[in-house]
This record gives C-alpha cells, sequence and structure tokens, in this order.
C-alpha cells in the first residue's frame, strides 16, 4: 500500500506554488507594464513638429524682439557642455540650432533646438567594404540658464510623475537607497512629479514652497540642474530614462519633439518661471 504524505508536506507544497506563482505573476505584470510604458507618453500642452525642417525659422526675429532676446550664432563651449551634461547621455555631442540668448545680473538665458544625428560608419571584418548605420535622436526645445556665480544649486532632476506600479517602485527604492526628499505637508507635488538627485539634504532647501508651486504648475516639463546650469525642456517620454540605456548604433531614440515657433513664447514663459523660482533661492543661499 503506498503511504500518503504528512499533512506538512502538502502545506510546504502549496506554500511553494503559491509563492512561485506569485512572484511568476509579479514578473509577468512588470513585463506587461513596461511595455505598455514603452508606448506612453505624457500629453504635451504645445505643438510639436515632426521634423526640424517644419521649424519656422522666419519667425525668430518677431520672437526674439517679443521676449527681448537677441538672436545668436554660436555660444561658448563651456555653456553648450554644461547644457548636454544636464541632458540624458544620447544628446552628447549635439548640435546647436535657432538660438536665442538674453543676458541677466545672474547669468544668461537660452532659448534653442538642439539637435543630435550622428552617422556611424562600421567596416565589416575583412576591412575592404564598409556598411553606414544611423544614430538618430528626435530634436528637442531647450530653455536653459547658466549662473554666473558659486556656490551652485545641488545636482537634482525633476520628471512627470506617471501613475504606474512599475515607476511607484523605481520611486519607492530611490527614495530609501537615495534618500529623495519628501515633503509630508505637500503630498500634490509628489503625486505630480518625480524627483531624482543624490543630494536629498542639500536638495530639499531648494525646493521651497514658491519653488514647488511652480513645478506643480509645470508639471509636464522636465527640469535638471548640473553644475552652473539649469536646463527645461518637453521630454515626450520621460519614463523611459528610468529603463533606458545608452542606445547602440543605428538604434533610434523618439523622446522629444522640437516646438512649433509659435509657442515659443508660451514655452519660454513657462520655463522662465520655473528657473526665476530657483534663481532667486540660488541668491539667498549665496
Amino acid at each position: 500500500m503506498s503511504q500518503s504524505m504528512p499533512w506538512q508536506a502538502y502545506l510546504v507544497i502549496g506554500f511553494t506554488v503559491v509563492f512561485v506563482g506569485g512572484i511568476a505573476l509579479i514578473f509577468l505584470y512588470g513585463f506587461l507594464e513596461t511595455m505598455w510604458l514603452s508606448r506612453q507618453s505624457v500629453p504635451s500642452r504645445f505643438e510639436k513638429l515632426k521634423t526640424e525642417f517644419d521649424f519656422d525659422k522666419s519667425a525668430l526675429p518677431a520672437i526674439a524682439q517679443k521676449l527681448g532676446m537677441t538672436q545668436a550664432d554660436r555660444i561658448s563651449s563651456n555653456f553648450s557642455r554644461e547644457v548636454l551634461n544636464a541632458m540624458p547621455k544620447h544628446f552628447e555631442g549635439a548640435e546647436f540650432l535657432d538660438m536665442l540668448v538674453r543676458k541677466e545680473r545672474a547669468g544668461m538665458f537660452l532659448l534653442c533646438n538642439v539637435r543630435r544625428a550622428v552617422k556611424v560608419i562600421v567596416g565589416d571584418s575583412s576591412g575592404e567594404r564598409q556598411t553606414r548605420r544611423y544614430l538618430e535622436v528626435d530634436p528637442v526645445t531647450v530653455t536653459a540658464f547658466y549662473l554666473r556665480e558659486k556656490p551652485y544649486l545641488p545636482a537634482f532632476v525633476t520628471r512627470p510623475f506617471l501613475d504606474y506600479l512599475s515607476v511607484k517602485l523605481v520611486k519607492l527604492v530611490g527614495r530609501k537607497w537615495c534618500g529623495h526628499p519628501r515633503f509630508k505637508d505637500d503630498p500634490e507635488f509628489h503625486k505630480k512629479l518625480l524627483i531624482s538627485t543624490a543630494e536629498p539634504e542639500k536638495v530639499r532647501p531648494v525646493l521651497t514652497e514658491r519653488v514647488r508651486n511652480v513645478l506643480k504648475e509645470n508639471c509636464d516639463l522636465t527640469m535638471a540642474i548640473t553644475g552652473p546650469v539649469i536646463v527645461v525642456y518637453d521630454d515626450g517620454h520621460p519614463v523611459k530614462h528610468i529603463y533606458r540605456k545608452s542606445p547602440e548604433d543605428g538604434e533610434t531614440v523618439e523622446d522629444c519633439k522640437i516646438l512649433a515657433a509659435k509657442e515659443w513664447p508660451l514655452f519660454y514663459k513657462a520655463a522662465e518661471s520655473m528657473i526665476q523660482s530657483l534663481i532667486s533661492v540660488h541668491e539667498r543661499l549665496s
């Protein structure tokens, strides 16, 4: 006669099945949600163009006059380098187009399009033939400010917060391991924005109530501070920055698109309000 297993064995088997099944469901849910997120984007309040060739360059003189800015053919290498340092890595070596600038006592504003399209030539094993591959990144309209005086503000990034479980987990892990600053009296701020920083205790005094209110009003925009530069742009897909590795040769990255010229004054007004709120904090802390 076959001997039946003790009830403890059935309990262990049942627990194992439930545990393994639960873990499998979590991974499956995470995979499906990641695939879903890869196709989502943050709605933009601005009209975006499909290509840079659709941009109306003839409107720039009128826009510059309206914003109290001047057109420029180039900016300093320090300024351009710092702007790119604050942006995602795939914009390294990008080209600055359609530049408008305005100098202030605290520094200089820049409004422009940033584009990267790098041609990569790859040879075969014999070295005789060469094939051409391209890494293309959609251009993005950027407002940046270059601070003249030290000490600079601590480095951090604010992005639109999408209400998905995997993003919440990233936010929770980041808060635990990186200590992202929390404001218990302002839960709306954390519902709208995701903060990334390695210096939470230094960032907390920068995010005053006024700064947080301005950021909440413009929570669809991404802002990054690195060294002397504050950069603001409309990132069509901020979640990709959580998962994405550096793009490989030949890959197309579709994150940002340049804004139509008629949208520049509205975008600049929003970005400037964010930057000016931080300039006030910088002057107070200096």
